[in-house]
Order: structure tokens, then sequence, then C-alpha cells
């Protein structure tokens, strides 16, 4: 048997990207949730995660918010410190595939490339800077003392990037402080 089940893939690489200012997305950027003091005596506070809304600026903030989310941006996603990183990254929106630039078309991938720049999508960034696993930690304040205090528990959220990309053009001068507020969401 000689066919090879797997054949060896030749990677066309592009012309390497002057960068003179890019926007990096790593790790100590993500804003981290605060610590959840939880016990058992007491419901928690969730009174902060309801929002109020103005119904009047709701239409004309919906549509704004929807041509800025097709507004193009030329990023290069970082590739990852695997010992074999993947050459793509799955990003779906809605049922909605990737898209890139291809001579002056939107083409739909359903992936973005590693390591190459690439123009895309804003609404497809902001699920790559979404994309953020979150690690729950639990302390257990207090001891088990049967004619003491209840023990309490603190909860800690630590998120980090699934994915790090850099930004190396956005035309739209909101989106460096979109991205700030995106990536300062938790």
């Amino acid at each position: 048997m000689t066919e090879v089940a797997n054949p060896p893939v030749r990677r066309r690489r592009v012309a390497p990207v002057t960068i003179t200012k890019s926007v990096d997305f790593t790790d100590d950027q993500l804003a981290q949730r605060d610590p959840v003091p939880h016990s058992l005596e007491e419901a928690p506070d969730l009174s902060d995660t309801i929002q109020a809304v103005d119904p009047k600026h709701i239409e004309k903030e919906y549509l704004e918010r929807l041509k800025m989310d097709n507004d193009p941006v030329t990023i290069v996603i970082a590739k990852g410190n695997e010992q074999k990183p993947a050459l793509t990254v799955p990003v779906w929106v809605n049922g909605i595939g990737a898209e890139v630039l291809k001579d002056g078309k939107w083409v739909q991938l359903g992936w973005l490339p590693v390591d190459i720049a690439v123009t895309t999508k804003r609404k497809f960034v902001e699920a790559l800077a979404r994309a953020k696993p979150v690690n729950v930690d639990n302390e257990v304040i207090g001891g088990m003392n049967p004619l003491g205090d209840m023990p309490k528990n603190q909860i800690t959220h630590t998120a980090r990037a699934l994915n790090q990309f850099s930004v190396l053009e956005d035309r739209n001068h909101k989106g460096g402080e979109w991205l700030r507020r995106l990536m300062a969401e938790r």
C-alpha cells in the first residue's frame, strides 16, 4: 500500500506585509470579572446585569451598528503556540461563514487563515474577539464547623483570548474605540 492517507500540502506564502501601526489583541488586555462572593444564606445580587434602553434610540443605533458591522477590517491572526498549530480558524456569525475581500469582492470561506494578513468584515473580527474561554475557580472561605458560621464560596472567573490577533487597518474612525470597548467587556 503506497498511498498516503494525508498527502503533504504546500501552503502558498503571501509576501510579508509592512506594518506601520497595529493594535494587538492579547490576553493581558482582556477585562476580567470581579470575584463573586457567594453564600448559602443569601441570593447573589444581579441588579447590575439589567440595563434600561430608551426605545426612541434603538432603531437609529441598530442601523448604525449594522452598517459598522460590515466595515472591512484588515487583521492577522497569530499562530498558536501548540506543537502543530492550526492553519485556519473557523468563524461564523448568525449562520454565515467568515467572508474575506478578494479581488474587490466578498468571498465566503467560513474560516480565516492564520499568520496571513486578511481583510474581513468587522462582525467576524468581533466573533474572534468574543471567543474567550473562561476558567472558573472556587475558594471555600470558612470551615465546616457544625457550631460555627456556614462556609462561603469565592468564585473567580479568568478569561483568556482563544485566538490572538492584530488589527492592521481599520478605516472607521470609531474602530479603535470599538475594539477597546469590546476587549473591556466581561
